[in-house]
């Protein structure tokens, strides 16, 4: 993933589930997107809202519409059973919009 995304960009979701080291297909393949407000999305791979790219590798392109911190987890049952999770911040895209971390009274003090 890139290190910095804007609100609006197309971020990419990856995961490989593997048995003992070597990629394997999970018997189903759930993803949970989270967004900042809390609200939480679900794809999976039954329902054609997750891509296949290759033996245990999995992807998902969503477009994020808010800034704030978000949430993913993946999730492989069955043969490659497997949940891993993550998070990633995204920036308003216009800068000036962002509270800063510390005033600048703050940092005079």
């Amino acid at each position: 993933m890139a290190d910095r995304f804007v609100a609006g960009d197309t971020v990419t979701l990856t995961n490989t589930f593997k048995v003992a080291g070597t990629a394997t297909d999970p018997t189903a393949v759930s993803l949970v997107v989270t967004d900042p407000a809390g609200a939480a999305t679900t794809y999976t791979y039954a329902g054609a809202t997750i891509t296949r790219t290759g033996t245990g590798l999995y992807t998902k392109s969503i477009t994020v519409s808010t800034a704030g911190r978000w949430a993913f987890k993946w999730a492989g049952t069955g043969t490659a059973a497997d949940v891993e999770s993550d998070v990633f911040d995204v920036a308003p895209l216009d800068p000036s919009a962002a509270s800063p971390f510390a005033t600048e009274s703050e940092l005079e003090a």
